[in-house]
């Protein structure tokens, strides 16, 4: 996988799996929320 692929992959494992949205404002708000946290790690 590239570099954007394993991003996509960490957050969907990490926070983005096993949730219902209503609007796409809220994806990107959670995206946004899990930032630090990835960059947070190696």
């Amino acid at each position: 996988m590239n570099l954007v692929e394993n991003i996509w992959q960490f957050l969907r494992d990490n926070w983005l799996s096993n949730r219902i949205f209503s609007a796409s404002d809220q994806i990107v708000a959670l995206c946004c929320d899990a930032w630090p946290n990835l960059t947070d790690r190696p």
